[in-house]
């Protein structure tokens, strides 16, 4: 047996994502744990995927709804691109 579901990562930590803690970076849209973001803007520091500087207010800490619309839209996507290839 196989999950065949993805799971996204922590663009800071590399931990998986939880949807009590879920985060995209404003520039980006990289996902990240929220509260490891609002550290790295805290600190003044980068996104580590796209370089920018992360901005406190720019953050959001996303809901329930809006974490299970990212993951469906994800899943989507792999299925197209996988059905395209089999074509």
């Amino acid at each position: 047996p196989q999950c065949k579901n993805d799971i996204p990562f922590c663009l800071v930590t590399g931990r998986h994502m939880v949807p009590g803690d879920f985060s995209l970076c404003p520039s980006c849209n990289t996902t990240a744990l929220h509260s490891e973001m609002l550290q790295l803007a805290e600190a003044g520091q980068s996104c580590y995927m796209c370089k920018k500087v992360v901005k406190k207010d720019a953050l959001k800490k996303l809901s329930y709804e809006e974490v299970k619309a990212i993951l469906l839209q994800s899943r989507t996507s792999k299925d197209e691109e996988k059905e395209g290839k089999k074509k």
